[in-house]
């Protein structure tokens, strides 16, 4: 992530806290305790409160992929399409 924010020469860090929670995690940003990397989905809400703040204009790749799912059955219900729309 570094490298795409343009800090070649910084080395990424290697060890630091680990939180399961990512309200935990932002929590901990708004507190004063550090930086957090985070989906933007989920800081938003805290960067437009001006709690956050992001430091780079830099969208790294997520490893996790979204999929709709349901049963063929309904996929063409009024709901189901308007879910997807």
């Amino acid at each position: 992530m570094f490298d795409a924010a343009g800090l070649t020469d910084l080395p990424e860090p290697k060890h630091g806290v680990l939180y399961e929670d990512s309200s935990n995690l932002l929590q901990a940003a708004i507190d004063g305790q550090g930086i957090a990397l985070v989906r933007r989905s989920l800081a938003m809400q805290e960067i437009l409160a001006g709690r956050l703040v992001r430091l780079f204009n830099v969208d790294g790749p997520s490893p996790w992929k979204y999929y709709f799912v349901c049963p063929p059955a309904l996929l063409e219900t009024a709901r189901v399409q308007a879910f997807r729309e």
